[in-house]
């Protein structure tokens, strides 16, 4: 149904039947779920890491408290939310280490050559933000959660030396997801919010077990404490 409206308010009277515009409902389709899925999975791994660095939560929750007193109000601009710098460098190694889409999957319009490797017109052509985020070719402790690798750049390592190209969570090009810059503001948002007015516990420290799909799953809930920061209990 969702996507139905969307598909009305594109084509306006043109909208007669769903047959008729079966490949724009598709690819709308193909765009709302996997968005809803990985911001639900998102925030849940978000939660988890909070749980898990509490002296990164500290961090979070002081430059939040000090920037919203600098301006003396409580509701952020979008402007002023990009100049957070560690909850962006937080949200981002987050990012790294969990991208939304796991694997791209990619049809060359033409025949090419990716260094050695001869690519067919129509050819399948896979890749990996999951692996290109954890390569130890590219990435000091790879498998270690650290925002400060960030730190300098917002939107690539360039302290450790690497091309924008290896850092790819919403994707690259032409086919970059448009709702990357609508998510990252949310996603900035909802950290903002969750570390201002609670105090986030892990219940255990089982990691986050995931499986690639369309978009990033997890295989088992994953539980934290919410404690009110203002009254002191969970």
């Amino acid at each position: 149904p969702s996507a139905f409206t969307v598909l009305k308010r594109l084509v306006g009277n043109k909208f007669q039947e769903e047959k008729e515009n079966s490949n724009v409902l598709d690819q709308l389709t193909c765009l709302s779920l996997p968005a809803g899925e990985s911001m639900t999975v998102t925030t849940t791994l978000l939660l988890y890491l909070l749980g898990k660095y509490p002296e990164y939560q500290h961090r979070l929750r002081e430059e939040a408290n000090e920037t919203i007193k600098l301006i003396g109000r409580k509701d952020l601009t979008q402007a002023q939310l990009k100049t957070l710098v560690f909850t962006n460098c937080f949200l981002n190694e987050a990012l790294r280490l969990y991208p939304p889409i796991p694997v791209l999957y990619r049809e060359p319009a033409s025949n090419v050559q990716i260094g050695n490797v001869k690519c067919p017109f129509k050819s399948m052509i896979f890749v990996a933000p999951w692996v290109l985020h954890r390569h130890k070719s590219y990435w000091t402790k790879p498998l270690e959660f650290n925002p400060e690798r960030f730190i300098g750049n917002r939107h690539k390592a360039s302290d450790e030396g690497i091309a924008n190209s290896i850092y790819i969570p919403f994707g690259l090009g032409q086919r970059r997801c448009p709702g990357e810059s609508l998510a990252k503001l949310q996603l900035i948002i909802f950290l903002i919010e969750i570390v201002r007015h609670f105090e986030v516990i892990t219940v255990d420290n089982i990691a986050p077990e995931v499986v690639g799909r369309i978009s990033l799953k997890l295989k088992k809930p994953l539980f934290v404490k919410l404690r009110p920061i203002a009254l002191g209990i969970t």
